[in-house]
């Protein structure tokens, strides 16, 4: 399963902005694990939309009017 998680996260990553593949990489792995562990998208999905609602909040409130 590791090998899955790294390719899932790759797939993940290379569908994102060139310059952010490294983090998105490593949210990648974070998600693909959750998936196998709770065999489940639903907690992935909650995630994935908390971080970007984080990250469209930091960058509101720093470049944001």
């Amino acid at each position: 399963a590791p090998v899955c998680v790294l390719v899932s996260a790759a797939c993940f990553a290379v569908v994102h902005p060139i310059g952010d593949w490294l983090p998105i990489f490593g949210l990648g792995c974070v998600l693909a694990t959750v998936r196998e562990l709770r065999q489940s998208l639903v907690p992935c999905i909650v995630l994935h939309c908390c971080q970007n609602g984080m990250t469209f909040a930091l960058m509101n409130s720093l470049f944001g009017g």
